[in-house]
């Protein structure tokens, strides 16, 4: 509490929740009297959560050189200094990551790729010194000035210059909203083309799927521990997916000062949303969402003492590992972004100047689902689950009165073709669950206010900043 020091406090708690940096501000002045951060300590269990899931450390006991304990220190390090740039008065910038980590005031994603061999690469996790943004920000709020130079003039060339060397600044209103629109704007994510880290960040996910089994967890430990660590490597690309969602009805824009040269305003082209769009679309494919039976029957129920909690997927198969719930969950989650009512209202209005409509991205999610060549075995429960959720999101934006009236007519005519497609098969399928699954859809369809998104459409808590 002494005023005269600046403090970084190591915080122990049992709880959930972020870090802080803040400062004592004269509030006659503005002069920062003194810097405060907490760091909370709990935050290292998910980045070492993530790693331990990742890497599959435990076929020997831990590694001598541990490989996750030295993530998450990478991570601590970053952190502080994201704290203190909150002291000196930095406000978060999420369009760093597409700036070749140009600021401490992201949140860093962990960067981790496939090497040459295929395996996975922690070289280049996380940064470790401050960024081209940053060094701006600095100069800019606390550069003094020879005697006979204009501040205004220096000040505003200062900021010339990172507008030429496309530095862009984005903070927390525009990349928080669930209906964002800015394209590079995001939490948790990495790379300066979202699209084509999606791609590199399924790749990551695939290989730690491939190889996760019982060298996940340490010896002596549960076996029912493993879904613990399944959890983050199952949605390990749940924030870049809603990155790529951005793209679609997007726009992109700068916080433009008259003068400055900056585009106010600009549609995300066309080619660009498609593929966004299908790089989505691939998520969700029974293929991608399916998990082996190697895994799931590695998995029982928590012993005693060992309690269920909201860092699991939510089960309908009592204390079972439910084989669906992970896959309505991963697919839930993009459906619900690319559905908001904000972002379909940007989509009627988009379309009338050539720009991908309602019409065209509901149609390829059902080319995807709906009207896809019918899958087997676990994989066809997997599918059929997945329409069911496009189904829901379907009904709930045909009524919703948050988007406009012209995304709602778009939605009633697809609904319309949906129907119409679903009463023909109906007519001449001879497969009885399929029979059913259509039967559900047409009774569904009769009350569409009724469509409420299911107990997996909020995922188990996923940003790294310690557990419940």
């Amino acid at each position: 509490m002494d005023i005269r020091y600046n403090m970084i406090n190591w915080v122990h708690r049992s709880t959930r929740g972020w870090s802080y940096g803040a400062s004592v501000v004269d509030p006659r002045t503005g002069e920062i009297i003194k810097g405060q951060v907490s760091l909370g300590s709990l935050r290292v269990r998910q980045d070492y959560l993530i790693a331990q899931g990742l890497l599959s450390p435990f076929a020997q006991g831990l590694p001598a050189d541990d490989p996750m304990l030295k993530m998450a220190l990478a991570r601590l390090e970053q952190l502080s200094a994201h704290e203190v740039g909150h002291t000196i008065g930095l406000m978060h910038n999420y369009a760093s990551s597409m700036n070749n980590r140009a600021s401490v005031m992201d949140y860093p994603h962990p960067m981790v790729r496939l090497n040459a061999k295929g395996d996975i690469d922690f070289s280049n996790v996380y940064d470790n010194k401050i960024g081209e943004w940053d060094k701006l920000a600095i100069t800019w709020g606390y550069q003094d000035f020879p005697r006979g130079i204009s501040e205004a003039s220096a000040l505003n060339k200062i900021m010339a210059d990172g507008i030429g060397k496309g530095l862009l600044f984005i903070s927390d209103r525009d990349a928080r909203a669930p209906g964002g629109a800015h394209p590079k704007a995001h939490l948790w994510d990495n790379g300066n083309d979202a699209t084509l880290e999606l791609r590199e960040v399924m790749k990551v996910r695939a290989k730690a799927l491939e190889q996760f089994g019982q060298n996940n967890i340490r010896p002596g430990m549960p076996m029912a521990m493993l879904e613990d660590v399944l959890v983050p490597v199952y949605l390990y690309h749940r924030y870049q997916i809603e990155a790529v969602v951005k793209l679609i009805g997007g726009v992109d824009y700068a916080y433009a000062v008259r003068g400055d040269g900056q585009a106010s305003a600009k549609v995300v082209d066309k080619n660009t949303q498609l593929k966004a769009l299908d790089a989505i679309l691939e998520c969700i494919s029974p293929k991608n969402l399916i998990l082996p039976d190697r895994i799931t029957e590695l998995i029982p129920p928590r012993p005693a003492g060992y309690e269920y909690n909201r860092e699991l997927f939510k089960k309908r198969t009592g204390l079972v590992f439910d084989n669906l719930a992970p896959a309505e969950t991963a697919a839930d989650l993009p459906l619900s972004f690319l559905f908001n009512g904000e972002r379909l209202s940007r989509l009627a209005q988009q379309e009338i100047n050539g720009g991908m409509g309602i019409s065209e991205m509901v149609n390829r999610i059902l080319m995807s689902t709906w009207k896809a060549p019918r899958a087997l075995g676990m994989e066809k429960l997997i599918q059929q689950q997945t329409e069911q959720v496009v189904l829901t999101y379907l009904l709930s934006s045909s009524v919703n009165e948050q988007s406009s009236f012209a995304a709602r007519s778009a939605i009633q005519k697809s609904l319309a073709e949906l129907r119409i497609f679903i009463e023909a098969k109906s007519k001449t399928t001879t497969d009885n669950s399929y029979a059913g699954h259509l039967a559900l859809a047409l009774e569904r369809m009769k009350a569409p206010e009724k469509a409420k998104a299911s107990q997996h459409a909020t995922a188990p808590p996923g940003a790294p900043i310690g557990c419940w």
